[in-house]
Protein backbone atom coordinates (compact mmCIF):
# COMPACT_ATOMS: atom_id res chain seq x y z
CA UNK A 1 0.00 0.00 0.00
CA UNK A 2 2.87 2.30 0.87
CA UNK A 3 4.68 2.09 -2.30
CA UNK A 4 1.40 2.22 -4.25
CA UNK A 5 0.87 5.38 -2.23
CA UNK A 6 4.37 6.88 -3.19
CA UNK A 7 4.02 6.19 -6.79
CA UNK A 8 0.42 7.99 -6.89
CA UNK A 9 2.13 11.27 -5.66
CA UNK A 10 5.28 10.85 -8.07
CA UNK A 11 2.51 10.56 -10.67
CA UNK A 12 0.73 13.77 -9.33
CA UNK A 13 3.36 15.76 -9.32
CA UNK A 14 4.64 15.25 -12.78
CA UNK A 15 1.15 16.30 -14.55
CA UNK A 16 1.88 19.86 -13.47
CA UNK A 17 5.30 19.60 -14.75
CA UNK A 18 4.32 18.23 -17.61
CA UNK A 19 2.30 20.63 -18.41
CA UNK A 20 4.58 23.71 -17.62
CA UNK A 21 7.47 21.85 -20.09
CA UNK A 22 5.26 22.57 -23.20
CA UNK A 23 5.90 26.44 -22.29
CA UNK A 24 9.57 25.66 -21.66
CA UNK A 25 12.30 23.38 -22.77
CA UNK A 26 11.84 19.52 -23.35
CA UNK A 27 12.09 17.16 -20.60
CA UNK A 28 15.87 15.46 -20.20
CA UNK A 29 16.40 11.62 -19.43
CA UNK A 30 19.69 10.80 -18.20
CA UNK A 31 21.03 7.02 -18.64
CA UNK A 32 24.22 6.71 -16.06
CA UNK A 33 26.19 4.92 -13.09
CA UNK A 34 27.72 5.16 -10.09
CA UNK A 35 30.39 3.78 -7.31
CA UNK A 36 28.60 3.93 -4.17
CA UNK A 37 29.83 3.89 -0.99
CA UNK A 38 27.80 2.84 2.37
CA UNK A 39 26.53 -0.09 3.50
CA UNK A 40 23.64 -2.19 5.61
CA UNK A 41 25.27 -4.34 8.25
CA UNK A 42 23.43 -6.56 10.60
CA UNK A 43 23.80 -9.84 12.73
CA UNK A 44 22.20 -12.85 11.43
CA UNK A 45 22.52 -16.31 12.29
CA UNK A 46 25.20 -18.41 10.29
CA UNK A 47 24.30 -21.37 8.50
CA UNK A 48 27.83 -22.68 7.64
CA UNK A 49 27.80 -26.16 8.41
CA UNK A 50 29.71 -26.72 12.21
CA UNK A 51 30.16 -29.08 15.10
CA UNK A 52 29.40 -26.82 17.68
CA UNK A 53 26.79 -28.25 19.73
CA UNK A 54 24.06 -25.38 20.27
CA UNK A 55 22.85 -25.45 23.93
CA UNK A 56 21.28 -21.84 23.59
CA UNK A 57 21.02 -18.90 21.29
CA UNK A 58 22.25 -16.87 19.49
CA UNK A 59 24.71 -20.04 18.63
CA UNK A 60 26.91 -18.60 15.74
CA UNK A 61 26.67 -15.29 14.44
CA UNK A 62 28.20 -13.45 11.51
CA UNK A 63 27.69 -10.17 10.54
CA UNK A 64 25.98 -9.65 6.51
CA UNK A 65 26.86 -6.68 4.88
CA UNK A 66 25.43 -5.27 1.34
CA UNK A 67 28.22 -4.42 -0.81
CA UNK A 68 29.80 -0.90 -1.42
CA UNK A 69 31.98 0.43 -3.94
CA UNK A 70 29.72 -1.25 -6.51
CA UNK A 71 28.86 0.39 -9.80
CA UNK A 72 24.84 1.05 -9.96
CA UNK A 73 23.29 1.57 -12.80
CA UNK A 74 20.65 5.01 -13.07
CA UNK A 75 17.82 6.67 -14.77
CA UNK A 76 16.24 10.26 -14.23
CA UNK A 77 13.82 12.14 -15.51
CA UNK A 78 14.01 16.05 -15.21
CA UNK A 79 10.85 17.65 -16.39
CA UNK A 80 11.44 21.50 -16.47
CA UNK A 81 8.70 23.65 -14.30
CA UNK A 82 10.92 26.84 -15.51
CA UNK A 83 14.07 28.00 -17.32
CA UNK A 84 16.01 26.93 -13.86
CA UNK A 85 13.78 25.04 -12.14
CA UNK A 86 12.39 21.10 -12.85
CA UNK A 87 11.08 18.18 -11.20
CA UNK A 88 13.43 15.35 -11.31
CA UNK A 89 12.76 11.90 -10.94
CA UNK A 90 15.38 8.92 -9.78
CA UNK A 91 15.56 5.44 -10.41
CA UNK A 92 18.70 3.50 -9.06
CA UNK A 93 18.83 -0.62 -8.67
CA UNK A 94 21.95 -2.61 -7.49
CA UNK A 95 21.76 -6.28 -7.25
CA UNK A 96 24.46 -7.89 -5.39
CA UNK A 97 25.41 -10.40 -3.26
CA UNK A 98 26.02 -9.91 0.77
CA UNK A 99 29.29 -10.44 2.82
CA UNK A 100 29.79 -12.35 6.11
CA UNK A 101 31.95 -12.06 8.32
CA UNK A 102 32.83 -13.94 11.34
CA UNK A 103 35.52 -14.88 13.74
CA UNK A 104 35.56 -18.59 11.90
CA UNK A 105 35.35 -19.34 8.27
CA UNK A 106 31.64 -18.95 6.98
CA UNK A 107 30.62 -19.68 3.44
CA UNK A 108 27.40 -18.13 3.54
CA UNK A 109 25.39 -17.15 0.43
CA UNK A 110 22.70 -14.53 -0.33
CA UNK A 111 22.23 -12.35 -2.94
CA UNK A 112 19.99 -8.81 -2.29
CA UNK A 113 18.70 -6.34 -4.36
CA UNK A 114 18.45 -2.53 -2.99
CA UNK A 115 15.96 -0.45 -5.06
CA UNK A 116 15.65 3.30 -4.31
CA UNK A 117 12.61 5.67 -6.16
CA UNK A 118 12.92 9.51 -5.79
CA UNK A 119 11.33 12.89 -6.82
CA UNK A 120 12.06 16.26 -5.75
CA UNK A 121 13.48 19.53 -7.17
CA UNK A 122 16.25 20.59 -9.29
CA UNK A 123 18.24 24.46 -9.66
CA UNK A 124 20.06 24.59 -12.70
CA UNK A 125 21.85 27.94 -13.57
CA UNK A 126 23.22 28.27 -17.16
CA UNK A 127 26.95 28.73 -18.00
CA UNK A 128 29.02 28.97 -21.02
CA UNK A 129 30.49 25.87 -21.54
CA UNK A 130 28.34 23.73 -18.01
CA UNK A 131 25.25 24.30 -16.36
CA UNK A 132 25.78 23.88 -12.63
CA UNK A 133 22.92 22.05 -10.50
CA UNK A 134 21.65 20.94 -7.61
CA UNK A 135 18.56 18.78 -6.34
CA UNK A 136 17.06 16.95 -3.34
CA UNK A 137 14.40 14.53 -3.29
CA UNK A 138 11.95 11.90 -0.85
CA UNK A 139 10.76 8.66 -1.85
CA UNK A 140 10.96 4.76 -1.09
CA UNK A 141 14.15 2.47 -0.78
CA UNK A 142 13.33 -1.02 -0.78
CA UNK A 143 15.45 -3.92 0.20
CA UNK A 144 15.14 -7.26 -0.88
CA UNK A 145 16.99 -10.75 0.10
CA UNK A 146 17.32 -13.51 -2.17
CA UNK A 147 15.79 -16.25 0.53
CA UNK A 148 15.48 -14.29 3.28
CA UNK A 149 17.90 -14.11 6.50
CA UNK A 150 17.49 -15.20 9.80
CA UNK A 151 18.29 -11.55 11.42
CA UNK A 152 18.79 -10.58 15.42
CA UNK A 153 17.99 -7.62 17.21
CA UNK A 154 20.76 -5.93 19.26
CA UNK A 155 21.42 -5.81 21.99
CA UNK A 156 22.07 -9.60 21.67
CA UNK A 157 21.71 -11.69 24.52
CA UNK A 158 21.44 -15.66 25.81
CA UNK A 159 18.48 -17.13 24.55
CA UNK A 160 17.32 -14.18 21.93
CA UNK A 161 15.65 -15.52 19.00
CA UNK A 162 16.44 -14.42 15.07
CA UNK A 163 13.18 -13.19 13.30
CA UNK A 164 13.29 -14.39 9.42
CA UNK A 165 12.98 -11.52 7.42
CA UNK A 166 13.30 -11.56 2.90
CA UNK A 167 13.33 -7.58 2.83
CA UNK A 168 12.22 -4.43 4.29
CA UNK A 169 11.32 -0.56 2.93
CA UNK A 170 11.33 2.77 4.62
CA UNK A 171 11.71 6.71 3.50
CA UNK A 172 14.52 7.71 1.37
CA UNK A 173 15.92 11.28 1.25
CA UNK A 174 18.48 12.27 -1.15
CA UNK A 175 20.82 15.60 -1.97
CA UNK A 176 22.59 16.34 -5.28
CA UNK A 177 24.96 18.73 -7.13
CA UNK A 178 27.16 18.29 -9.98
CA UNK A 179 27.23 19.82 -13.81
CA UNK A 180 26.17 19.21 -17.12
CA UNK A 181 28.47 19.37 -20.11
CA UNK A 182 26.91 20.16 -23.35
CA UNK A 183 27.69 17.63 -26.59
CA UNK A 184 25.25 19.09 -28.67
CA UNK A 185 22.17 20.62 -28.95
CA UNK A 186 20.20 18.04 -27.51
CA UNK A 187 23.34 15.64 -25.55
CA UNK A 188 24.76 16.63 -22.72
CA UNK A 189 26.98 14.74 -20.62
CA UNK A 190 26.33 15.00 -16.66
CA UNK A 191 28.79 14.28 -13.54
CA UNK A 192 27.49 14.68 -10.06
CA UNK A 193 27.86 13.64 -6.50
CA UNK A 194 24.80 12.02 -4.62
CA UNK A 195 24.26 11.26 -0.45
CA UNK A 196 21.35 9.23 -0.33
CA UNK A 197 19.67 7.99 2.82
CA UNK A 198 17.40 4.71 3.87
CA UNK A 199 15.20 4.43 7.25
CA UNK A 200 15.63 1.20 7.41
CA UNK A 201 14.54 -0.69 10.04
CA UNK A 202 16.83 -1.05 13.42
CA UNK A 203 17.35 -4.48 12.87
CA UNK A 204 18.86 -3.91 9.71
CA UNK A 205 21.27 -1.60 10.74
CA UNK A 206 18.96 1.81 10.99
CA UNK A 207 19.81 4.59 8.69
CA UNK A 208 21.67 3.79 5.70
CA UNK A 209 23.85 6.40 4.23
CA UNK A 210 25.36 6.26 0.76
CA UNK A 211 27.72 8.02 -0.83
CA UNK A 212 28.35 8.16 -4.85
CA UNK A 213 29.88 9.93 -7.38
CA UNK A 214 27.72 9.44 -10.76
CA UNK A 215 28.04 9.88 -14.90
CA UNK A 216 25.63 9.54 -17.59
CA UNK A 217 24.27 10.77 -20.76
CA UNK A 218 21.63 13.56 -20.87
CA UNK A 219 19.26 13.28 -24.20
CA UNK A 220 16.67 16.68 -24.41
CA UNK A 221 13.89 16.23 -26.04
Amino acid sequence: MRSLLISSLALVLLVPAVAAAAQTSGPELTFGASVRWGQATFPVESTTPHLILCVTTPCVLADASTEEAEVTPTLILDVPLSPRWAVETLLTRHEGEMEFQASFPVSDHQSYDLTTLLVGLQRQWEGERVRPFVAGGVGYTWLEFGSGLQVYDRPIFPGIIPTFVDGAEGLATSLAAGVKVPISPRWAARIEGRVIWSDLPERLGGTLQQDEIGVGLTYRF
